[in-house]
């Protein structure tokens, strides 16, 4: 790393505006650097960096999805039923590996108030649950509001069904944050709600100026 660093002249700190950091990408000598390595190791495909480089408007950066159309039996539309052809992520052991709930965009009719519903996370190869919390209208339209519940980050200290979500060999993380290493070639990328609101206790003990008050997360 020294190495590559003195030859590109890479900095501790670098500047550049949200746009290149989100959506436009910025050039980077040291990535140029390892990507021109051509690595098994260190599979680099682009001298550009940003965090949704290329993403924007693009048809296939989450994968293609198979959905249930409700043929036969509508209480299944839009639940999908395969991810970039398989029924299973190839990430997670057993029931955590299986494609399953929703995109988002569609659902089937006569859903009952008590019933989770899930929604896929391409990002993490995961579905997390969403839980109805209250009844709302919204422009009019009578409607009703999910939220996650600790339960929808949980790594199996809370249910022991999501323990599969921790993949082997790999140090699982605390409740309430979600690794997504496993998908995002073992870069360390964790997800947790805005200042660790519905974490474990842990993760506030050692972050100053958190505010987790759930009035600000909706």
């Amino acid at each position: 790393m020294n190495f590559a660093l003195n030859r590109e002249g890479g900095g501790t700190y670098m500047s550049h505006t949200a746009g290149q950091w989100l959506f436009d990408g910025f050039y980077d000598s040291l990535i140029d650097f390892v990507e021109r390595l051509h690595s098994p190791l260190l599979p680099i495909f682009s001298d550009h960096f940003g965090w949704f480089y290329q993403r924007n408007n693009s048809k296939t950066a989450e994968g293609n999805f198979t959905i249930h159309t409700g043929r036969g039996d509508l209480r299944w539309m839009g639940e999908l039923q395969m991810w970039n052809g398989s029924a299973h992520t190839g990430y997670y052991e057993g029931e955590c590996g299986k494609v399953n709930g929703s995109t988002g965009e569609l659902w089937a009719p006569g859903r009952q108030w008590h019933e989770t519903i899930s929604i896929f996370l391409p990002d993490a190869a995961r579905y997390i649950n969403l839980y109805s919390m209250a009844n709302v209208t919204v422009q009019g339209i009578a409607a009703w509001r999910y939220e996650t519940s600790r339960l929808s980050f949980d790594n199996g200290q809370l249910a022991p069904d999501t323990k599969c979500f921790c993949v082997a060999k790999h140090e699982c993380p605390l409740n309430g944050v979600l690794d997504f290493s496993p998908v995002a070639k073992r870069g360390p990328i964790y997800v947790s709600h805005p200042h660790f609101y519905m974490t474990d206790e842990y993760y506030r003990r050692n972050t100053t100026g958190l505010r987790p008050n759930p009035a600000c997360m909706w």
